[in-house]
């Protein structure tokens, strides 16, 4: 029987956006004692992620992360997570998706890894729930999380590696805010002679203005709001085609899309506001 074959992201939107890896009730538990539970884990996790193309190996997959880098041109390398056992990996290859993940079963790694990044010259953010780095050549990406009590994976530290490309919307850039910028959009506006105000969106958001590129983007992190904001900026006299709006005055251009991020762990929705000029 042909296997089905699934990507690992989807899979843990929905526990990761409502927070549920509490693990401690018991009643989660059904009956056996620790070793036949622990037994029966390891190859529920094997067999899942064999159906997700995932590959086991002992130690950190250092040659296949060399090969995948190479193929996308970049000359550095990843450093390694020390003092691991097995690990599994996955090298997906899809053109407007491509990226290099690894499951490492066990305890949390978070900080060891932020200290080893660091330590090689990475800099480092926050955004929500993932952890993001960037080389100091600003040509690898890469996002880490723990997995805790997830049902499927059990505890496991995931790893996403994706190469930089030139203009690469860079989630490491991403400045927190609580609310619209509206200030700063009002701002970054004004410099194209462009007073119009661009309609909210509520809930917090993340912001970050790209100038090389002409382009203020919002990335708004937990929910798909794509829906509901290119509904309200039709409301609002904007001309909507597809997941483009285009404001009454033609002067602003806006783009809506949602669930794009190979590496970002949760859904988000991503704004990227552009000036007609």
């Amino acid at each position: 029987m042909k296997k089905r074959r699934f990507l690992l992201i989807p899979l843990l939107l929905g526990l990761l956006l409502t927070g549920c890896f509490g693990g401690d009730d018991s009643e989660d538990i059904d009956g056996g004692d620790e070793s036949s539970q622990k037994t029966t884990n390891d190859v529920a996790e094997e067999d899942i992620l064999e159906n997700m193309d995932y590959e086991k190996r002992e130690g950190w997959p250092t040659q296949q992360l060399a090969s995948f880098l190479s193929s996308e041109r970049v000359n550095e390398t990843v450093p390694a997570l020390t003092n691991i056992e097995n690990t599994y990996y996955h090298e997906n290859n899809d053109a407007n998706n491509k990226y290099f993940s690894i499951v490492i079963p066990g305890s949390d790694r978070e900080a060891d890894y932020k200290a080893i990044l660091e330590g090689a010259g990475y800099t480092y953010n926050k955004v929500g729930w993932t952890h993001i780095a960037v080389n100091s050549e600003e040509t690898i990406n890469i996002a880490f999380q723990y997995m805790q009590d997830h049902p499927v994976l059990d505890y496991a530290m995931l790893i996403v590696v994706t190469a930089l490309k030139a203009n690469s919307f860079r989630f490491d850039k991403l400045e927190n805010d609580i609310g619209w910028p509206d200030d700063q959009l009002e701002t970054f506006l004004s410099k194209y002679g462009i007073t119009e105000t661009v309609p909210s969106l509520t809930g917090g958001t993340f912001f970050a203005e790209l100038t090389e590129r002409n382009e203020f983007i919002v990335c708004a992190p937990g929910v798909d709001f794509a829906d509901n904001y290119l509904g309200s900026l039709e409301n609002e006299g904007y001309t909507v085609t597809d997941s483009n709006a285009i404001s009454a005055s033609g002067k602003v251009r806006i783009n809506v899309t949602a669930n794009d991020y190979p590496f970002f762990f949760f859904d988000a929705t991503k704004i990227v506001i552009k000036p007609v000029v």
